[in-house]
């Protein structure tokens, strides 16, 4: 099921049931698993491993040096899961190390244009909108929507079920259970995404009030995350939202209160329940 301008190297392994469109062009060291969908005109470039049922639209490019003015030369790879959607346009680029990779794990949706730097680590069930960048590096969790044109820094992580609003400018990690908005401004948790999700409704109460105790008491960080780890039976959710902030190397973003004044433990901010409420 190769179209006949396609250009595969004889180094590919593939599945009978995977198709091929026109001018499509496969060079080096390619694996790919059942029923993946190559569209017209995409490039792949191995090393590179696909699972199975991924869909590559016109023009996708997998595999392409990593935009380092030092490492354009490197071995590195690619290494993709199942059941992913890369539409039309969509770049991912190589591991800037030698026998390491660029890693995107399953069920992942990366619309037209989205930009996937080196290094990354995707995990699963994750959205990458229109134009959206992630720089090298990055590291997003599961279940994650990076709206349209939003742009990621390199070496940042995105926490599960966050939610980066479009045109965002995000130079900090973002922590799981968040809305981000702007320039890298938390505004609400993301209780539609944890309905969805099927978090039960005592865990999210429990995240909220987690959500207040650091953003909205007026308490610095350590003591707000120490009166957090003093909860008796934390929820899962709410263990991995600590475990988060205390593993940040690059710091977090943060909220600001109605005036637009960075919070920082000095004083008490009056913030209402309006954006805790928010879809």
């Amino acid at each position: 099921m190769i179209h006949p301008t396609a250009i595969v190297d004889a180094q590919v392994e593939m599945d009978s049931s995977v198709e091929i469109g026109p001018y499509a062009v496969l060079e080096g060291k390619i694996r790919m698993g059942r029923g993946t969908r190559i569209q017209p005109h995409a490039h792949l470039l191995g090393p590179l491993t696909l699972g199975m049922d991924n869909i590559l639209g016109t023009g996708t490019v997998i595999g392409q040096a990593p935009q380092h003015l030092a490492r354009q030369k490197s071995k590195g790879g690619v290494v993709i899961g199942d059941r992913n959607v890369f539409r039309e346009y969509a770049t991912v680029h190589r591991s800037i190390e030698d026998h390491q990779s660029t890693v995107i794990g399953n069920d992942n949706f990366l619309m037209g244009f989205s930009h996937v730097g080196h290094d990354c680590v995707l995990g699963n069930r994750n959205v990458i909108a229109n134009g959206a960048l992630l720089a090298g590096h990055g590291a997003v969790a599961d279940q994650v929507f990076i709206s349209g044109y939003a742009v990621v820094h390199q070496f940042v992580r995105v926490g599960r079920l966050s939610v980066i609003g479009g045109l965002s400018r995000v130079l900090q990690d973002v922590p799981p259970f968040m809305l981000l908005k702007g320039d890298g401004e938390i505004y609400s948790l993301n209780l539609a995404g944890l309905k969805r999700a099927e978090i039960p409704l005592p865990v999210r109460a429990q995240l909220k009030q987690a959500f207040k105790t650091l953003f909205y008491s007026g308490r610095s960080l350590p003591a707000g995350l120490g009166l957090l780890e003093k909860i008796p039976q934390p929820s899962k959710e709410l263990t991995e939202l600590i475990h988060f902030l205390n593993n940040s190397k690059r710091g977090f973003c943060w909220a600001h209160d109605r005036r637009g004044q960075r919070r920082d433990g000095e004083e008490t901010s009056d913030f209402g329940e309006t954006a805790l409420d928010s879809p």
